[in-house]
């Protein structure tokens, strides 16, 4: 029996002995004779070309044959179902069989989700209401016996109760754009990713939600903000994860303030077109011209548009100027430390931290309570949500000395998880002798010190640096890690808040590294290195990847093609001879570096 992958080669493998329809996120269930060169195709590579593995049976199982083997496992572990009804459908026993068990996963399985689409028929016709399925049914009874029948009728009629879309007087092109989108939404291969313990965010988010005002035709702009690391992009991100399925098309643009050179801004309005027009734009020259593009392109599309971390006007000026750039019911979310640098005309303060500048909404976030905090604190000290009764008193302590900063509570959590009680008295008294400035806790006047540490980390000829340890995978939230000419490194934790001075030259990197899912840049300037962990493919928020200098390295791995967010990739000065065909899945990248390499030729899928 022959079966449909998609274009990923390492799907169809089975090297490592399991079934290849583990892979698939996407089973398609349909009747071949009335729509699989049509609708089905087109359907197919749409959802094929934006990254989605799709199961599809070409040929079909024999007549009286059971569901088994790779059909099984695609149905099993898809977690999406996309059932395509038609006139035919009903006539093979194969599609309903395959109806069955999926209503079947369906139903025991609250994650699973079935999108119907109705093809020439209507929502009734499927439920059985209308007779056009009758003939094929009762001839299916008569081979099969009623029992089994009577499985794939009750399996029809619930299905078609499920809200889905019927093609009837609408154009195949949008419907199936329609269905591409929610497949992505459902996925969640467009959301942002988020710790797995958002605590104390939900009031925040309520607030949010009060402020954007769901189904309101105004444009409206929402600025959050606070000082570094108090928890405003966390916050963004949960509410762009949350509503993005809302709008015609979404964006969320990350660091904003790293990129107030015009050719950063003219990257970010080319990633903004990229986003909400779901194709690649023409490249921009001037700033100019890419504020002309975004205010024809958006001025009738509902979007929603987050900028992140914007510290200048011009930045907001050239990205979302103003409300009659976008289509009615769009929401433009900013965050920012200083609301200042953004020159909102200041209006009357209302009796919550919700205000309204003029045009701009404005939100402020507060350091946590200390239930939260102690709570946020616990999980990266402990891995829990209450720290244990001997360690209870020493956390409370070093809880309040933060005053609910956020960042704080990650970074000194993580810095003491499995560390002994005289390594947590010790911290604590550090944290006591932290010099007090009026009208702030003790940590938030050190808060640009501990966004660096927390963000970013840079390590340029140091010599007592001996390896990368295991405790990396700590610094979860770590955004940009640079490592320049040492030998081994060691533990980052502990160095990062050590004097260390001058140099070897690293050799290895632990596969742990690939727990650092926000990390957006990770540069690695003249190290020998001989390989690449295969876990650099987890670094799912990746933006720029940078090797130079690495004279030991000639290859990178295949899961580079994992990181479907990164959008620059330098590689010089490296006896690399070729890039793997998994390039083809770097479906953000926009500038590849290559100067001086060994590299002759690239994959064809480069095009991709």
């Amino acid at each position: 029996m022959k079966r449909k992958w998609n274009s990923f080669p390492d799907l169809a493998s089975g090297d490592d002995g399991e079934l290849p329809g583990a892979e698939f996120e996407v089973f398609l269930n349909f009747g071949e004779l009335d729509t699989c060169l049509g609708f089905t195709d087109c359907l197919y590579h749409a959802m094929d070309g934006a990254g989605v593995h799709v199961f599809r049976d070409e040929e079909g199982i024999q007549k009286g044959e059971e569901i088994g083997g790779e059909l099984l496992h695609a149905i099993d572990n898809s977690k999406v179902y996309v059932t395509i009804f038609s006139r035919d459908y009903a006539s093979s026993a194969e599609c309903l069989r395959e109806l069955a068990h999926i209503m079947k996963r369906y139903r025991g399985s609250s994650g699973k989700v079935i999108l119907p689409i109705f093809y020439n028929v209507g929502a009734h016709d499927v439920e059985l209401q209308t007779g056009v399925y009758d003939e094929a049914l009762k001839e299916h009874e008569d081979r099969f016996g009623s029992d089994v029948v009577q499985r794939w009728k009750e399996a029809l009629i619930e299905v078609a109760r499920i809200e889905g879309w019927d093609l009837k007087d609408k154009g195949e092109g949008a419907v199936i754009k329609q269905i591409v989108d929610e497949v992505l939404t459902r996925l969640k291969k467009r959301q942002r990713n988020l710790p797995d313990h958002l605590i104390g965010i939900h009031d925040h988010f309520k607030d949010m939600t009060c402020l954007l005002q769901k189904g309101s035709p105004d444009v409206r702009f929402v600025v959050i903000h606070g000082m570094g690391g108090i928890g405003k992009t966390t916050l963004a991100e949960a509410v762009f994860n949350q509503i993005s399925h809302q709008f015609c098309g979404h964006s969320f643009l990350s660091n904003v303030r790293e990129s107030s050179q015009d050719d950063k801004i003219r990257e970010l309005q080319w990633r903004l077109l990229s986003d909400i027009l779901k194709f690649r734009p023409p490249r921009i020259y001037e700033a100019n011209d890419g504020v002309n593009m975004l205010k024809k392109r958006f001025r009738h599309k509902k979007v929603l548009i987050v900028l992140d971390d914007i510290d200048n006007r011009n930045q907001l000026m050239t990205l979302a100027g103003k409300h009659d750039w976008f289509g009615p019911g769009s929401r433009i979310i900013i965050t920012t430390r200083d609301i200042r640098s953004l020159s909102i005309n200041k209006g009357r303060p209302r009796d919550s931290d919700c205000i309204q500048h003029g045009e701009f909404y404005t939100y402020e976030m507060k350091e946590m309570p200390l239930h939260h905090a102690l709570q946020l604190f616990s999980e990266h000290a402990f891995r829990r949500a209450t720290p244990p009764t001997d360690y209870a008193n020493l956390a409370t302590k070093i809880v309040k000395t933060t005053g609910g900063f956020p960042l704080a509570l990650k970074v000194i959590g993580s810095s003491l998880c499995y560390k002994s009680e005289a390594v947590w008295e010790d911290t604590l008294e550090k944290l006591i002798k932290m010099p007090q400035r009026e009208g702030t806790s003790n940590l938030n006047s050190q808060s640009r010190e501990l966004q660096n540490l927390q963000e970013r980390l840079v390590f340029k000829d140091r010599e007592s640096l001996v390896e990368i340890d295991l405790s990396i995978a700590n610094q979860e939230h770590l955004q940009c890690l640079e490592i320049r000419r040492r030998n081994r490194l060691g533990s980052l934790l502990e160095e990062a808040s050590t004097e260390i001075g001058p140099c070897g030259v690293p050799q290895s990197l632990p596969d742990s590294m690939g727990n650092l899912r926000f990390l957006t840049t990770l540069k690695m300037v003249n190290l020998e290195l001989f390989e690449l962990p295969e876990t650099i493919g987890k670094l799912k928020s990746l933006l720029q990847l940078e090797l130079g200098g690495m004279m030991k390295i000639s290859g990178l791995p295949h899961f580079i093609g994992d990181l479907k967010m990164l959008r620059k990739m330098v590689l010089y000065r490296a006896p690399i001879e070729k890039v793997p065909d998994s390039i083809g899945g770097l479906e953000s990248l926009i500038e590849l570096n290559l100067e001086n390499t060994d590299i002759i030729e690239l994959p064809t899928c480069i095009g991709n």
